[in-house]
C-alpha cells in the first residue's frame, strides 16, 4: 500500500453508510471527505484535488447524475477527469447507461464493502499515486 494517502470525496446523504464508507475508505489509508449533497461536494471540488470519488445516485436536490455532468464541466477536472463511481442499488443496464453519459466511471453496488472499496481503489487510485 503506498505510504501517500489518497484523497476521497463521499458524496452520501445516509449518515451510516457514511460512516460504514469512512471506516472502509480509511482502512484503505485513504482520508475521506464527506458530504451529503451536491452543492457542498460542488464547493470542496472547488478548493481540493480527489483522487477519488464515491457517488450516490440518489441524493435530494442535485442528484448523483446531474452532479456528475456538473463535476464534468468544472475546467480544472477535465484536464485530469477524477474517477466517480457510483454507488448504488440500481444496477440496471438503462441506469448505468444514463450514468455512463452523465461521466460516471464505474459502478459500484451497495452497501460499500472492504473487498469492493479495494477493487476500486486498486483500479483507479493506485496509479495516481
Amino acid at each position: 500500500m503506498p505510504t501517500r494517502k489518497s484523497r476521497i470525496l463521499l458524496v452520501e446523504d445516509d449518515r451510516l453508510a457514511q460512516k460504514v464508507a469512512s471506516m472502509i475508505l480509511q482502512q484503505l489509508n485513504c482520508v475521506v471527505d464527506i458530504v451529503d449533497h451536491g452543492i457542498a461536494a460542488l464547493a470542496l471540488l472547488d478548493k481540493n484535488k480527489y483522487h477519488l470519488i464515491f457517488m450516490d445516485l440518489g441524493l435530494p436536490g442535485l442528484d448523483g447524475f446531474t452532479l456528475t455532468k456538473t463535476i464534468r464541466q468544472f475546467k480544472d477536472h477535465r484536464k485530469r477527469q477524477v474517477p466517480i463511481i457510483a454507488l448504488t442499488a440500481h444496477l440496471e443496464e438503462a441506469y448505468r447507461k444514463k450514468g455512463f453519459e452523465a461521466g460516471l466511471t464505474d459502478f459500484l453496488e451497495k452497501p460499500l464493502t472492504l473487498r469492493r472499496a479495494q477493487a476500486m481503489y486498486d483500479q483507479y487510485v493506485l496509479k495516481q499515486l
